[in-house]
C-alpha cells in the first residue's frame, strides 16, 4: 500500500469513527421538539403572500440547509464529507508536482 491510498485511508478511519461518535451521541439524546413557528400555516401564508412562493422555498431551502448540522443528519454530512476529502485526496495528491529533494 503507498503513502497516498494509507493517508486517504486515516482520513477516512477518522472522518468516519467521528461521524460514527456524533450518531451514537445523537440518537442518545432524547430532547422533545419545539414549537417551530415556520412550519405554522399561517406563518407560511404570511411568507407566501409578503414574499410569493419564491421566499418560501428559499426558507424552505435554508431550514433544510441548517438541519443538514444538528444531530443525526450532521453524522451523515460528516460521513459524506469524509468520503468526498478522502477521495480527493486519492485523486489529487498523486497528480500533484512534487519539489526536487535539496
Amino acid at each position: 500500500m503507498n503513502r497516498f491510498r494509507l493517508r486517504a485511508a486515516a482520513i477516512l478511519l477518522a472522518g468516519l469513527g467521528l461521524s460514527l461518535v456524533v450518531y451514537v451521541r445523537a440518537r442518545m439524546a432524547t430532547g422533545a421538539e419545539d414549537y417551530q413557528l415556520e412550519e405554522t400555516k399561517r406563518y407560511l401564508r404570511d411568507l407566501a403572500m409578503y414574499g410569493g412562493t419564491a421566499n418560501v422555498l428559499a426558507t424552505e431551502i435554508r431550514h433544510w440547509f441548517a438541519s443538514l448540522w444538528q444531530g443525526v443528519n450532521l453524522a451523515y454530512t460528516l460521513a459524506v464529507l469524509t468520503v468526498v476529502a478522502a477521495g480527493a485526496y486519492l485523486y489529487i495528491a498523486p497528480r500533484a508536482p512534487r519539489k526536487p529533494p535539496r
